[in-house]
């Protein structure tokens, strides 16, 4: 058993789940409120930023070179690219930097980073575990809306951001990495990276509940 097979079978509920969620059914639909999508990018933006962030911590504090010399090149693009195609988006919808600055960080995405970073407390490797529900699901879910597409052309481009040629390469090799490291780690490491695994396929969902909802903090909502 391989680390992304002992990790989706632990999760395998809440992971269903988001393929079924309101947010991803009505934007493969074309008919999800455009304001939700927006919302969306606007928070998703301040999670990319973080992630940044989370990759040079990684890098710093792994002793794998192979880890390493993933996020100084491989992590980099992956983000790069989503940061450009969400850049696309802003711009054809119309989203200007006073927007970006009026509209400030939900306590999802806070408590979703917040989580990630938590992890190195334990090891670069288990925080490395909980990066790869992200970039998994987003391909994943890629894969099954472009079956059909969406007729909302924002919308497809979202799901063309999530099957290119380049972003599938690289969370390929994420995979393996993490497979490498699982198959290296102690018994107590593993179901650490595991659980890890599970609480951030939890935010993902969280996620796109927040998103459809323009949930903030607690039961408040973005007006």
């Amino acid at each position: 058993m391989t680390f992304t097979s002992d990790a989706k079978e632990k999760s395998a509920t809440i992971w269903q789940k988001n393929f079924t969620h309101p947010f991803i059914r009505e934007l493969h639909q074309g008919i999800l409120p455009e304001e939700k999508f927006r919302y969306y990018l606007l928070q998703d933006r301040y999670y990319l930023r973080q992630l940044q962030a989370l990759y040079r911590q990684i890098a710093e504090k792994t002793e794998h070179a192979k880890i390493r010399v993933f996020f100084e090149q491989g992590g980099k693009r992956l983000v790069a690219g989503e940061q450009a195609i969400r850049n696309t988006l802003f711009q054809e919808m119309g989203i200007s930097n006073n927007e970006i600055k009026q509209v400030p960080m939900a306590e999802v995405p806070y408590h979703y980073v917040s989580h990630m970073y938590r992890q190195l407390i334990y090891s670069p490797t288990v925080s490395f575990a909980s990066l790869l529900p992200c970039a998994l699901l987003y391909q994943e879910i890629g894969l099954t809306l472009n079956q059909t597409g969406s007729p909302h052309p924002y919308y497809q481009t979202w799901i063309d951001t999530c099957i290119t040629e380049e972003s599938m390469a690289i969370v390929s090799e994420f995979q393996q990495l993490l497979n490498e490291c699982y198959e290296q780690a102690s018994t107590a490491e593993q179901q650490q990276m595991l659980e890890a695994f599970h609480i951030s396929t939890y935010m993902e969902y969280a996620f796109w509940e927040m998103a459809y909802h323009r949930k903030t903090w607690g039961d408040e909502t973005y007006a």
